[in-house]
């Protein structure tokens, strides 16, 4: 998107002709995923409450009783409904760490087990090594398809399996037009790798990076 639109109004005296500008907002890649994500839900909320008020009114032929539900009272059960398994699953999982409170740790906004399986038991080098393996299967997709690189995790041009970090979890990758050049990420490894994860970058290099630091580029 053009970062300003300019505009030329030219005044019926014929003097100099003005300038107008507008700024043009747009969304970085997480804020994108997470409208996604709440679009997704709140589509699938409404198809939910939809079909509630469907099934519920079919089944009053059997209980006269029932009174009509409507489409508006179908959405806030759903909601009600939610919110208590919300709740009960909170609870669940406070209970969970209060009785075992020396197996957690936090890591930022959530709790895990203490030793992590995810960076304990995976040797740095292997880590290194899966993610040169995957850069290279990127780059053999972009030479065999016209410098084209794959349009995203779940695209199927490269088999799902393949985009599995040994940690656990899938590697994170952010699409682009080209590689072979630029500084920008081009995939890092999942949270459980832990605090330092591995990056690949644009121009092909692997690097060792800070959580922060991963984080810290995504949101420039």
């Amino acid at each position: 998107m053009f970062p300003f639109l300019f505009v030329k109004i030219a005044d019926p005296w014929g003097i100099l002709p003005i300038q107008a500008g507008m700024t043009s907002y747009a969304l970085d890649d997480i804020a994108q995923f997470r409208l996604q994500a709440l679009s997704f839900f709140l589509v699938l909320l409404l198809l939910l409450g939809w079909g509630l008020k469907r099934l519920w009114n079919g089944l009053r032929g059997a209980f006269p009783s029932w009174p009509v539900l409507t489409y508006r009272w179908a959405l806030g059960l759903l909601v009600l409904f939610g919110l208590l398994i919300h709740v009960v699953l909170t609870m669940i999982a406070g209970a969970r760490e209060l009785m075992t409170p020396a197996a957690w740790e936090k890591d930022g906004s959530r709790y895990r087990l203490r030793g992590n399986p995810g960076m304990a038991q995976v040797p740095r080098d292997f880590r290194k090594a899966c993610v040169m393996e995957m850069k290279e299967r990127i780059w053999l997709f972009a030479r065999e398809h016209d410098g084209r690189v794959p349009s995203g995790v779940f695209s199927g041009e490269i088999p799902w399996k393949e985009w599995q970090a040994p940690t656990g979890g899938c590697y994170a990758y952010l699409p682009c037009q080209s590689i072979g050049g630029g500084r920008e990420v081009l995939l890092y490894e999942p949270t459980e790798a832990g605090a330092e994860r591995f990056v690949v970058l644009r121009d092909g290099s692997v690097e060792l990076w800070s959580e922060s630091r991963v984080f810290a580029e995504l949101t420039k």
